[in-house]
């Protein structure tokens, strides 16, 4: 943050997200990174909490994206399939997903 001076622009959160998403309003979020809980029930509920608080034409950082087992409830499958509603698929890096959000809902 100090290295690229962006201070102003960035604010350090250290809580569940789940406890902090009404801190911001919708469509405030210009990039959203998602690298939480990889329990499926956790990261679709914090996805589709803080979908609508990323902007139009914003874009989303979901990592773990490999963790896609139907049959584990550690997946990112459920989440994944809900972000590709709303949102187009950019690129693949590593075991990242980029995805830009199509419309406000």
């Amino acid at each position: 943050i100090n290295k690229f001076s962006v201070k102003s622009v960035v604010e350090i959160i250290r809580d569940k997200a789940i406890n902090v998403y009404n801190n911001f309003e919708n469509e405030t979020i210009d990039l959203l990174h998602i690298d939480g809980n990889n329990s499926e029930e956790v990261s679709f509920k914090e996805t589709v909490l803080y979908l609508p608080k990323v902007k139009t034409n914003g874009f989303i950082f979901y990592n773990n994206i490999s963790w896609i087992d139907v049959d584990s409830k550690y997946s990112a499958k459920k989440a994944l399939d809900y972000l590709l509603e709303y949102c187009n698929k950019i690129e693949i890096i590593d075991d990242c997903m980029i995805l830009q959000k199509k419309y406000l809902f």
